[in-house]
């Protein structure tokens, strides 16, 4: 109930009453894996990311076999910086779920991040393949292409990224494709 709740309640933008609910949940069933990483969503997107961190490991302690806990960790290793952390997570989920194309996405961007292009770029392939209706995959794929001098292919993706709605490869697509 609280974690319905709690869901509800971030949906509304009341996130510390979303945050109250799951802390709720977790007071009343300590083996809630699905209350940890519900709070550690909201952690992680409040900045809270070693707190996050805690409670996806909770999370994975109590069920090991939920692939997206282990995304949503890589997520948080990767808003510490943790790139290669981050990596291991995304691979466990991969491992899980290899149809998910947001897992090749969020392991490309560490990838990326630690100057691995050409393993990023392999990846967010896989992902668009997967699913090539994602702007900000387009436009992360462009972002690739560019700093791996293909600005052709750079240019192509901001288009394509840019139809799809994305504002970001509009401005990057003006800035650097149009002549």
């Amino acid at each position: 109930m609280y974690i319905r709740r709690g869901q509800s309640e971030i949906k509304l933008e009341k996130n510390e009453q979303g945050g109250s609910d799951f802390s709720k949940a977790i007071l009343l069933d300590s083996n809630s894996c699905e209350a940890y990483n519900e709070r550690g969503l909201l952690l992680n997107n409040k900045g809270q990311y070693q707190l996050a961190l805690i409670d996806f490991n909770k999370a994975i302690s109590i069920q090991n076999n939920i692939p997206i806990i282990y995304s949503n960790r890589g997520l948080a290793k990767e808003n510490l910086k943790d790139y290669k952390g981050a990596i291991y997570d995304y691979d466990k989920a991969i491992s899980m779920d290899s149809k998910n194309h947001l897992y090749y996405f969020n392991r490309s961007v560490s990838k990326a991040a630690l100057g691995l292009y050409d393993s990023a770029l392999s990846d967010i392939n896989l992902a668009i393949s997967l699913d090539s209706s994602v702007a900000l995959m387009y436009n992360n794929r462009g972002k690739l292409y560019y700093f791996m001098n293909q600005p052709s292919k750079a240019c192509s993706d901001f288009h394509k990224a840019t139809l799809l709605g994305d504002e970001e490869s509009n401005y990057l697509y003006n800035k650097y494709c149009v002549n």
